[in-house]
């Protein structure tokens, strides 16, 4: 997945994505060369638990695109969805980074971001691999370094990776 594909999903994500009661988003879109498609694989069409965070970051972008489209995010000058990626990078992420005094990351590193929070807070590998479209752990081993991790989480992931065989999920 690259960046375009991580903001792709953010692009095509509407109301009638989230499951305000069980606090889950479902992946089921993409947004790519202007148009709305489906996901890449049958592991990334999958069920999202949002974290307290990300919950309230929804009900607090409400007031902002609910009434004026059926997109979650849109572009804030002209009130309709964005055209591409590209013009979040260059009207929003890499303004909001420079301001923050953030040397530039492109948005997709917000997955390790998340991923490596997940981990820290002792969350299972699978289930973290799940929630990013993965059918197993493979990804998120490979991606993530050591450097990463605390030592009692690195025992965790020595215990899975060389303890147990990797099971690729069917779904």
């Amino acid at each position: 997945m690259t960046a375009h594909d991580f903001n792709a999903i953010a692009l095509a994500l509407r109301w009638s994505d989230i499951d305000w009661g069980n606090s889950v988003v479902r992946i089921t879109k993409s947004f790519t060369c202007g148009e709305e498609t489906s996901t890449k694989t049958r592991g990334s069409v999958r069920d999202v638990v949002l974290s307290p965070p990300a919950f309230k970051a929804l009900e607090l972008q409400k007031p902002y695109t609910f009434e004026f489209t059926q997109h979650i995010f849109h572009n804030p000058i002209n009130n309709k969805p964005w055209l591409s990626d590209k013009a979040i990078r260059e009207s929003f992420w890499i303004p909001a980074l420079e301001k923050a005094g953030v040397d530039y990351r492109n948005p997709y590193q917000t997955r390790h971001t998340y991923a490596s929070t997940m981990l820290s807070v002792g969350e299972y590998p699978i289930w973290i691999s799940l929630q990013m479209g993965h059918t197993n752990t493979n990804m998120l081993f490979s991606v993530m370094r050591a450097g990463y991790l605390t030592g009692s989480l690195m025992l965790v992931i020595k215990f899975v990776i060389f303890g147990h065989k990797m099971v690729t999920l069917r779904c």
